[in-house]
């Protein structure tokens, strides 16, 4: 009985995260969809690039070591990644100030238009979501969201 009880319970786990999957896959995919321009300009980034812009537009100005960590890849990889930034005009680099021996990274004025914008298509989507809900019914969702993801990130570094 207590078996067939867990086998149950562990169904029902199962069942509601695919549900979640499936919710959070429908609002990328019907919802928060950038503007054209910006998936247009989003073509000529490969993922590990898109991911280091992501990183970068969170963090800001850094240096090359925390970005590699930032990005969990070796320094060399993010060098590499970082070059081809540069040479695609989204990315800046320069010596510091203080130590001319390390290297400070950051989006460059076009890299930050570009996170602009697709800040303001996020944004705009996310209000378009939540517009048909009631005041209670958005502060339970997101009450619930922030609570899933703070749990989920609690014992995982590279969640943060």
């Amino acid at each position: 009985m207590v078996r067939s009880r867990q086998a149950s319970g562990k169904q029902a786990r199962e069942r509601e995260a695919l549900r979640l999957m499936g919710v959070i896959q429908g609002v990328i995919e019907r919802e928060i969809r950038p503007m054209r321009e910006v998936t247009d300009a989003m073509l000529d980034f490969s993922p590990p690039e898109m991911r280091s812009l992501m990183w970068l537009g969170r963090v800001g100005r850094t240096v090359m070591t925390d970005f590699a960590k930032g990005i969990d890849v070796p320094l060399s990889t993010a060098t590499r990644i970082v070059n081809r930034l540069v040479k695609k005009g989204v990315v800046v680099r320069r010596r510091s100030d203080l130590d001319r021996r390390i290297v400070e990274i950051d989006l460059s004025p076009i890299g930050y238009e570009h996170k602009a914008r697709f800040h303001a298509s996020r944004l705009k989507e996310c209000q378009k979501i939540l517009a048909p809900l009631t005041e209670e019914e958005r502060e339970m969702a997101l009450s619930l969201m922030e609570k899933a993801l703070h749990l989920s990130t609690e014992g995982n570094p590279r969640a943060r």
